[in-house]
């Protein structure tokens, strides 16, 4: 019976001895909210790049959202060994990333260009005005001359009396040669 537990011995150190060998082999697993947050990283990322404002990131939500879903199946399929399907659902949320960062250039280039379309109605508004009001005046301006030549056509010219003279001056002076 000597012999028993000395090989009982020897064997359990081996066996300790090649559970440390694979342990040290092996990189311990991540949980699955590491894992989680690992395979959101590309999504982060492109968030952080583009600093994205609270609307900005309600917009996209849905993106965020369908994000998180295929992290999750990523993650599940990790668990799995399944490592084809793990690569292609990161290969989707790095899609994904570029979808977002693409959404959010495309909404800020939508806004500036609303913005710009309102500055250029309100330059068009203010032309327009400018423009009706010239117009008003240079018709009130018709209408003053108008009612200043119908005035005067009723009076006999400033200088009618003197060409009524020159007249009889010039006659006058026919009959005395």
């Amino acid at each position: 019976m000597r012999g028993l537990p000395r090989r009982l011995i020897g064997v359990s150190l081996s066996m300790l001895a090649f559970t440390a060998a694979l342990a040290a082999q092996t990189p311990p697993r991540p949980t699955p909210r590491e894992a989680m947050d690992r395979a959101l990283t590309p999504l982060r990322e492109a968030t952080a790049a583009l600093s994205l404002t609270d609307d900005e990131r309600t917009r996209v939500r849905d993106v965020s959202d369908r994000g998180e879903a295929w992290a999750a199946e990523l993650v599940e399929a990790e668990h799995h060994r399944d490592l084809r399907g793990a690569q292609a659902r990161g290969r989707r949320i790095a899609w994904l990333a570029r979808v977002l960062r693409a959404r959010v250039e495309a909404m800020r280039a939508q806004e500036q260009a609303a913005q710009a379309l309102t500055a250029t109605v309100a330059l068009r508004a203010t032309v327009t005005e400018r423009r009706a009001a010239r117009d008003r005046a240079s018709e009130a301006l018709v209408a003053a001359e108008r009612q200043d030549a119908v005035s005067t056509r009723a009076l006999p010219p400033p200088d009618a009396d003197a060409s009524v003279m020159v007249a009889a001056d010039a006659a006058t002076a026919e009959a005395g040669r």
